[in-house]
Parts: structure tokens; sequence; C-alpha cells
């Protein structure tokens, strides 16, 4: 099992450990600073379990936010690729931070799905082998996708990769389209793009349920958007069971036209919607690590100002090898 580093903010110390136990009754092995040994120099200790740790689990709060000494640890699991980040009260990751898919736990209490979705998370940071009873399917099926993924790579390095993920059907999926902040470029924004989504939905390219900001509650996944200045604008994609972000991304507008920026956020949440209704309602479900990565590569794939799809060739490469099973509509 994993040998977990677990950062957190002082005021969550309750939380961090509840977690650390339930964690450690399940095999792995936790350090957080609590284990610090009388004596000892403070950071230096920090520093060593930091770089012999398999995985970093963070707990994000409204309090481990605004900690230096947490944003550090983070962005050492990060800068290393063993980064699990956990919303203990619903806080969003701060900047830096918010293209890793973000799990919740309220209240640092862990039941057996959320459980199991950090398993997944921590097994996927660590490179951990899957359970038998996940096991790949026959050799003759892996042989026929892995044919199928080389032709893809293949098309995308090649830049001729015009797959649209959004046009598969997934009409049980509800949209809704909400501004990140009570301001009037955020709000227009928000109501441009839900209106150009809209005429993606009705043109049979999206093929979602969409509703408006007031009955955002029942909607499945939530865009929000932030409009910073006129140029610029950021989108993050949300659960709307448990507000965990799945994917975000900044823009800026592509060549000094307001009407070019929409039509970017339209293109990028459009795909990006359709990439995730796929990642997680197909046949084959990716984990949340994969999930993020394939997100990453459909809003690569969805840039219109840049003739290069290459930049998605080893986002499509790392989902793969995650999970060889899976093959984009």
């Amino acid at each position: 099992m994993a040998n977990v580093f677990l950062s957190y903010d002082r005021v969550n110390a309750t939380a961090a450990r509840s977690i650390a136990k339930t964690l450690e009754k399940s095999g792995h092995s936790v350090w957080w600073d609590q284990r610090i040994h009388g004596g000892a120099e403070f950071s230096r200790e920090i520093e060593r379990a930091l770089g012999d740790a398999d995985a970093v689990l963070v707990l994000w709060s409204r309090e481990s936010i605004e900690s230096a000494w947490v944003r550090d640890e983070a962005a050492a699991g990060r800068d290393r690729g063993r980064l699990v980040p956990l919303s203990i009260d619903g806080t969003e990751a701060p900047l830096g931070f918010r293209q890793f898919h973000t799990l919740t736990a309220p209240g640092g209490k862990l039941s057996a799905p959320r459980l199991r979705e950090l398993h997944i998370a921590i097994d996927t940071v660590t490179g951990a082998p899957r359970p038998a009873s996940e096991s790949a399917p026959s050799r003759w099926r892996i042989s026929l996708q892995s044919v199928a993924i080389v032709a893809i790579v293949a098309l995308v390095a090649a830049g001729l990769f015009v797959w649209r993920p959004w046009s598969v059907k997934h009409g049980d999926t509800v949209l809704s389209v909400i501004p990140a902040a009570e301001h009037p470029a955020s709000q227009k924004l928000a109501n441009e793009l839900t209106t150009k989504l809209s005429e993606l939905n009705a043109s049979s390219a999206l093929g979602v349920r969409m509703v408006d900001a007031t009955h955002s509650k029942d909607a499945d996944l939530l865009i929000t958007v932030l409009a910073s200045s006129a140029a610029d604008a950021a989108l993050t994609l949300k659960s709307g069971r448990d507000s965990s972000i799945l994917w975000s991304q900044e823009f800026q507008q592509p060549s000094g036209s307001p009407a070019d920026l929409l039509q970017q956020l339209a293109f990028t949440a459009a795909r990006v919607t359709g990439c995730t209704a796929e990642g997680l309602d197909g046949s084959i479900r990716l984990n949340a690590s994969a999930l993020t990565t394939y997100l990453k590569a459909c809003a690569q794939l969805s840039e219109i100002v840049t003739a290069s799809t290459r930049p998605a060739t080893p986002l499509l490469l790392d989902v793969l090898k995650s999970e060889p099973r899976f093959t984009p509509a």
C-alpha cells in the first residue's frame, strides 16, 4: 500500500485525524505532522517525509487555502505528480491547483463511495496495480482497442483529428451555466455563453438538457463563468452532485474581438461537457485523475486559434495508460 503524506491546516486537525485513521485501517502508511518526534527540526523532517511520500493528500478548506505551509506542500506534490486534493468543507482549491479533480469529504467523513474514490486516486498517482476484480478484458479486445488508440493518436499528431465527442447523446445530463461572481461582466458573459450553448444544443451538437441559473441546483454539471476583464475569462466545470471541480481553464481574447472570446468559450465548454459525460457515463468509466487529464485534452482539441493539436497527444496517451479499455466515441 501507499506511503501517504497528509497536508492540512491545524484548525482541521479533527478531520485530518479521522481521514488518517481511515486510510491506515485500509493498509496505507500515513505521515502527518503529529508524528514529528520531539526535538526534530520541523521543516527538515517535513521535507524528508514529502520526498518519501508516494502520494501527497492535501485537505483543502477555508483555512488551508490561506496557509503558506499547505500551499508549499501541495506544490511539492503537484510538481512530483503525487498530488491528491480533497476538500473537507466544499472550498475550491486555490489558483495553481484547480486543474486537478478535487475529491470531497465533508468534515473529513469518508463514506464507502468516497473512500473508494480516494483509494482510486491514490492508486493512480502511485501507479499501483488494479485489483483482480478490475482486470483488463480479453487479449483480443485489447488488441482491437490498441489499433484504435494508435489511430487516434496518429490523427491527433497529424493535426487531422476532427472527432466531436459532444455529439454523443447523453440526454439525461442536465447542464447549467452560472456566473462565478456577482458582478455585471461575469453575469453578462454567463448569459451569452448560455445562449451559445443553447444554440448548439438545439442543433443536436451538444445533446444535454440545459436549465437556467435559477434552476442550477437541479443540474448534473455546472459551468461557472468568471470575466476577470474585457479580454480575459475563466471557466470551471463542477459536479452538480457534490460541487467537486472537474476542470478549469483561463482564457484570453484570441484576436481582439469579444465575439472571438465567446466563440472559444462556447466551443471549449461544449467539447469538455461532452467529454465529461463520455468519461463518467460511458461503458468504461474513467477514474478521477484520468478524467481530469482527458478533459484537458478535450479542451486542447477545441482550440480555434492554433492549428496544431499535438499538445493533446501526450494527454490522451496518459489517459489510455490509466484505462486501456477506454476509447473516445
